[in-house]
């Protein structure tokens, strides 16, 4: 009859391939000593370049929403100064 729950099974299967140590060793192999100089210029360098760009799109964007607020602007007191014009003209 098999075994309503297989997963405590199955970790004692694994338990008995695995050795206590398994994550200091993991952990052991993959830790970085030390940056290369390289790769260390390489990262600051992108981040810098990433900053850069974000800050110049940045900047376009709110070029680009500031004039159009201004040429909307513009138009509305134009249409207010000729509406003035035309009361000071009235006798």
């Amino acid at each position: 009859m098999p075994e309503k729950d297989p997963w405590p099974h199955l970790q004692r299967r694994a338990a008995a391939h695995l050795r206590g140590d398994l994550a200091d060793r993991v952990l052991r192999r993959h830790r970085l000593d030390r940056v290369g100089r390289r790769e260390a210029w390489l990262s600051l360098g992108l981040a810098a370049l990433t900053a850069t760009a974000g800050a110049v799109a940045v900047v376009i964007i709110g070029q680009r929403f500031t004039a159009v607020e201004n040429a909307r602007n513009y138009a509305a007191w134009s249409e207010v100064a000729t509406h003035t014009s035309l009361i000071v003209r009235l006798p």
